[in-house]
């Protein structure tokens, strides 16, 4: 498993540096924010590969962060909700999120999402190398 860059928000004190403390057990490069607003500013400071977001947070929707981190990141994280907030799920797929979790979300389930996403950096691809023949006609 790759380690990701994680960013948990979550405006409960308790459960979000619970759900850091595991993911940071497992190897995950785990940041913790309690607002949309602090959200995004570490989001754009350096961009997760991942967001464990609540959708209910002091200072606005998890929805809508969703959609704020798309548009602006340069790409995709892996966007989980994971929440208290039932029959939720098309408004999380419409907003871009990939997966809606109940709290409490089984850690199991969790850590397999994780897994099963690659780190950005194994994500991007390699350049074609040259054949030494196009690269002779280029010099010549």
């Amino acid at each position: 498993m790759d380690a990701l860059s994680v960013l948990v928000v979550e405006d409960h004190p308790d459960g979000g540096e619970t759900l850091a403390t595991l993911l940071g057990l497992v190897g995950h490069r785990v940041r913790l924010a309690r607002t949309c607003r602090e959200a995004m500013e570490l989001a754009l400071a350096r961009p997760p590969d991942a967001v464990l977001l609540d959708l209910g947070l002091p200072d606005g929707d998890g929805h809508d962060l969703a959609v704020e981190l798309i548009r602006l990141l340069p790409a995709k994280p892996l966007l989980v909700a994971v929440t208290e907030f039932h029959g939720r799920e098309e408004v999380s797929r419409r907003a871009g999120i990939d997966h809606h979790l109940l709290k409490p979300a089984d850690p199991k389930v969790l850590l397999r999402l994780l897994a099963d996403h690659p780190a950005r950096g194994a994500a991007i691809p390699r350049r074609p190398k040259r054949s030494r023949q196009s690269h002779r006609r280029q010099v010549a």
